[in-house]
């Protein structure tokens, strides 16, 4: 940074040096523009933007129009404007810089081409890149650059056959999708092109993850598609008609296309939804059943595709009719099931499995024995459909679920029990087979729900830790885990066993949370530990990745699956034996949980599909579930959003706004937190410390605030001292007082049945303050000095402090604060993504210090206070995942204590507090300070500046996480 600020005074200079006619004045002035617009793009000075576009109006002025050197200040003043615009939402700018752009288009002459080949595209990736380096990382058109590189690098890829192009342009297509909001029309390309590349790369190493990370982004590409040609369709329909009519002599090609005609009309009527269509469908499917006896792998097909229409005619039409249709369908599948007896004609077979599941789905809910009976016959049929299939056949697994779909407990179950079996347990197929299981069992209330949710969260986590694409990690995380340890928790208290709830939500939040802020994984842990264990990791990946491609059959082990499961086994016993991975692959007990509330309650928050509840977690006593019936996930999901509206823009003394607020929290108190304050008042005196642990959209709501507000009653802030933790295990990790030395850094991997866990000791007396307190400034020297003036006069001269502004605040001086025994003051701006924490970080002199190199730098820092003017896109509460907070992320990154705020508040409130909570934590005799008496000193702290005018958005912006 400090060369570029060198350099802008060159320009500065050389522009001076050149008279007002000078030629060469235009090229020092554009040169003097751009180099103010890369600052601004480091460090978002307002003045740099506005000088920029100044100057580059002046080039333009000089340069005559036509001038080929108008091009480039024209492009970089297009950009300007359009930089402002982010900033100021001002329309002008936007609507003058698309007209610049437009300008510098048309300034080159239509027939002006390259025709180099190779010589071009190695130039056009030379330029990308540079222009790449050069953009600022929030610049909008940093997704367009990212995706014209990759093309590229495919491109040259295709000629050259050099894979680091291949892999380079995966990570850049990743980029820019991540870049591209929802809505955008950019986004259906991003998805296409990562996926194809994904396909290109799979056929390179037959990487099954690439392979089905490409099957979801070419799904979510096809969302964003509006219905195709329906023209298309007609005329796919009258051509297989025509060939229906050509192959008449061939059974084989008449089945085919039967079958590939009703697929066309199944289509045609989702599209226009013509009953006409849907029955023309099924007939057609019956008919290619009949044409296709011999050929008994597309039979399963047909098969499935018929009964998947059926469901749908059921679906749309079967709820309005007569009771005794399904006894006739009944009647009629047992008259031909004699016959098939008799005569053994598969075709009656085949006739009776279809009139049977037509009878269940038809079936009323007053005839328990008729369907008990149907049931039984229903599973009689079903052996002819499972032999059409090939030993190991994935569509096996699909049969058994529709073979569950049909029945009743507890022959539906077995059917899943079944089902499952047909895979290794972190395949894919036995993933969806658990999900089906678990619909199911959700659906009738049946016993095996808890067991179902938990085979489905290992199968979950392994497949998750034995996927090598980190993509598809992260597709799979966000997609199904939150919601998955959500609905477990429910349900589990529904069953009255929150212990099991517990564990439920931990498992799944910590992988939830591990994997969004990109901390080290149990296997990158175990390879840290050296050469063996390195080689222990590798032979456990290796054969969990072997496992995957080998079918397993109830009866018929494969050759190859018995040999390398025990190899498996015998490895994770080898890893079990090494110190700290006793709990590898296995959820902590709760036990080991339950120290997490040693210096006071857990409350676990949890919203799922089904209810919504919380959980005290206690240290001595039984854990207390307190229902609570008064709100729903859709209601939780609203009253995050009207939160994020009252505070999205730093509030300012607005009577309307606080009576808003006022009542949202009140709403809040007798929903949510009113239950928890009856139960706790039996178990904790008041003044005692808490700890919240909110779930998915909870995480987005200020818990600690709520209360009636009403004179005369306490709210909650006034009854407890509220922290926040992001899982049991982070608390229980921060409480640890055995620091590693440097040389063996500390672990951040903390994810039950996936992460190895570390054994947590209990604090020690005396949290004896650092050797010194580390104030992080602006990398703007000037910009935070008065901030940094005032803290230096609240921490006592007894205790070492140190500085670090301007151009001392660089990656490697925050990373070597964030590595010492510390207390941290941050004050320099930050950034903050809510979707992508790991992207969250710092300013400094090179750019933004992500949370991703802090938390694998392994802090040691015992507390953090963070005070930054923080930037971010608004949170986006329709999201499936819980927001992860700037505060929360770093705690959960290493650091034992933090202080910060959920949303910004304004810097002479910020001031106050931090002036208050020092001169609260510093001990008025001779003593150190204390990192665990934070959350009293920022509860002292707010209620110092209540009664001050303050509005009450941004008193209870403050939180504090960790111990």
């Amino acid at each position: 940074m400090a060369d570029l600020d060198h350099s802008i005074e060159c320009h500065l200079a050389a522009a001076d040096l050149r008279h007002l006619n000078h030629p060469g004045r235009a090229n020092a002035l554009s040169n003097f523009a751009t180099a103010l617009l890369v600052r601004h793009g480091q460090l978002g000075m307002q003045k740099d933007i506005e000088l920029a576009i100044q100057h580059f109006n002046t080039v333009l002025s000089i340069l005559p129009p036509g001038d080929p050197a108008r091009r480039t200040p024209l492009m970089n003043y297009a950009s300007a404007l359009f930089s402002r615009f982010q900033h100021s939402g001002d329309l002008s700018d936007l609507n003058n810089s698309i007209i610049q752009y437009r300008a510098v288009v048309e300034s080159y002459h239509p027939d002006n081409k390259l025709c180099n080949g190779l010589a071009d595209l190695d130039l056009c990736i030379e330029h990308s890149s540079v222009a790449l380096h050069n953009l600022d990382e929030g610049h909008a058109d940093r997704p367009l650059i990212l995706s014209a590189l990759s093309t590229a690098l495919i491109r040259r890829f295709e000629a050259r056959g050099d894979t680091t192009d291949m892999e380079t342009a995966i990570k850049y297509f990743q980029s820019s999708l991540e870049l591209i909001p929802t809505g955008n029309p950019h986004r259906y390309s991003a998805l296409n092109d990562l996926a194809d590349s994904l396909v290109m790369r799979y056929k390179q190493r037959a990487d099954s993850p690439d392979l089905e990370l490409a099957v979801e982004h070419y799904r979510a590409a096809l969302k964003l598609l509006p219905l195709g040609n329906l023209r298309d369709l007609e005329e796919a329909i009258e051509k297989h008609a025509l060939a229906l009519e050509l192959h008449s002599n061939d059974p084989t090609r008449r089945a085919v296309t039967l079958e590939a005609l009703a697929t066309c009309l199944d289509n045609r009527f989702e599209q226009m939804g013509d009953p006409t269509d849907l029955r023309t469908a099924i007939e057609f499917y019956k008919e290619a059943l009949f044409d296709a006896p011999l050929h008994r792998h597309h039979y399963a097909t047909i098969l499935n595709n018929l009964a998947t229409s059926l469901e749908r005619r059921f679906r749309l039409y079967g709820l309005a009719r007569n009771p005794n249709r399904a006894a006739t369908y009944h009647t009629l599948a047992d008259t031909l099931l004699l016959r098939y007896e008799e005569r053994g004609n598969e075709f009656d077979l085949d006739q009776a499995y279809l009139h049977c599941s037509t009878s269940l789905n038809m079936r009323p809910d007053s005839f328990p024995g008729e369907i008990q009976k149907i049931s039984s016959q229903y599973s009689n049929i079903s052996a002819p459909a499972k032999d059409f299939c090939p030993l190991g056949d994935r569509l096996l697994l699909d049969i058994y679920a529709e073979l569950a779909f049909g029945l009743l407990p507890p022959e539906a179950f077995g059917h899943h029990e079944l089902s499952l079996s047909f895979a290794s347990g972190s395949s894919w197929p036995a993933l969806r087979a658990s999900f089906q299981w678990v619909n199911d069992a959700e659906a009738y209330g049946h016993s095996s729900a808890m067991d179902v949710y938990g085979t489905a969260m290992r199968s979950l986590t392994r497949h998750i830790l034995t996927t090598r694409s980190r993509e598809f990690q992260q597709c799979l995380v966000r997609k199904y885990v939150a919601n998955l340890s959500f609905d477990a928790a429910s349900c589990a208290l529904r069953f009255h066993q929150p212990i099991e709830a517990i564990e439920a939500l931990e498992g799944g939040r910590s992988i939830l949370w591990s994997h969004l802020v990109q901390v080290m994984t149990s296997l990158d842990d175990l390879r840290s530990m050296g050469e063996q264990e390195a080689a222990l990791a590798n032979d456990f990946e290796r054969l969990s990745f072997q496992l995957e491609r080998v079918p397993r059959i109830p009866m018929r082990s494969s050759k190859d699956f018995k040999p390398l499961l025990k190899e498996k086994e015998g490895v994770l016993e080898q890893i079990r034996r090494i110190e700290g991975f006793k709990s590898f692959l296995k959820s902590p007990p709760f036990f080991d949980l339950a120290k997490a509330a040693i210096h006071g309650p857990v409350i676990l928050v949890n919203a799922s599909q089904y209810t919504c509840d919380a959980v005290i977690v206690l240290h001595t006593v039984p854990s207390v579930h307190v229902a609570l019936p008064q709100i729903t996930l859709g209601d939780v999901s609203r009253m995050a959003a009207r939160f994020q509206d009252l505070t999205r823009k730093i509030p300012s003394r607005d009577d309307e706004q606080e009576a808003l607020l006022v009542d949202l929290l009140s709403e809040l108190w007798d929903q949510v937190v009113s239950p928890i304050a009856q139960h706790l008042a039996s178990h904790i005196t008041r003044g005692s410390r808490l700890w919240w642990c909110p779930t998915g959209k909870f995480a987005s709501i200020p818990l600690h605030a709520a209360g009636p507000y009403r004179r005369g009653e306490l709210n909650f802030s006034q009854m407890y001292v509220s922290s926040y933790t992001p899982t049991l295990q982070a608390l229980l990790h921060a409480r640890s007082e055995t620091a590693p030395a440097a040389s063996q850094p500390r672990r951040t991997s903390i994810v039950p049945s996936f992460f190895k866990t570390k054994k947590s000791e209990s604090p020690t007396p005396g949290h004896v303050a650092p050797a010194t307190v580390v104030a992080i400034g602006h990398p703007m020297a000037g910009e935070t000095r008065h901030h940094l003036d005032m803290l230096r006069n609240r921490i006592p001269s007894s205790v070492p402090f140190r500085r670090i502004e301007g151009e001392k605040v660089t990656a490697a001086s925050v990373l070597g604060a964030f590595a010492e025994r510390s207390w941290l003051h941050l004050t320099g701006p930050a950034l903050v993504d809510y979707t992508r924490p790991f992207r969250s970080g710092f300013a400094t002199r090179e750019g933004i210090l992500r949370m991703y190199d802090i938390s694998r730098a392994r802090s040691q820092a015992d507390f953090a206070f963070v005070s930054c003017r923080c930037s971010s896109e608004p949170e986006d509460v329709t999201a499936p995942d819980e927001a992860m907070h700037l505060v929360t992320s770093l705690q959960f990154s290493g650091v034992r204590s933090v202080v910060g705020t959920l949303w910004p508040v304004d810097e002479e409130v910020m001031e106050r507090v931090v002036s208050a909570f020092y001169e609260d934590i510093v001990p008025k005799a001779e003593g150190p300070m204390r990192y665990t008496n934070a959350a009293r000193s920022l509860n002292t702290a707010l209620k110092t500046i209540a009664n001050s005018g303050v509005p009450l958005a941004q008193r209870i912006a403050f939180v504090h996480v960790g111990v």
